[in-house]
């Protein structure tokens, strides 16, 4: 358990990959709910500005409204899943 950051900064500084993300070479698709307490979107969204800025990876961030940790909206587990296909067809498979 990593208990609360403010608790345990040490412990979230090891760990944290924001401290190297300039290390990032693979590309990276980051997705979420933009109401999912239990991993805060603004995660992904600070990951992704700092790629995009960096320029070493190509990287894609996808939020969506009102979703939570778990997609439930059958409209955005699709986008999802096609999201998916598509980003391994382009990075595994080279298509």
């Amino acid at each position: 358990e990593l208990g609360l950051p403010w608790e345990t900064p040490e412990k979230w500084e090891r760990i944290s990959s924001f401290n190297d993300v300039a290390n990032i070479t693979t590309p990276t698709l980051w997705m979420g709910g933009a109401a999912d307490w239990n991993v805060p979107i603004i995660g992904s969204e600070q990951m992704y500005q700092a790629m995009k800025r960096l320029g070493k990876a190509e990287t894609q961030l996808v939020v969506y409204p009102g979703e939570h940790h778990g997609i439930s909206n059958f409209v955005f587990i699709r986008d999802r899943y096609e999201r998916y296909l598509a980003w391994y067809d382009k990075f595994l498979k080279g298509e």
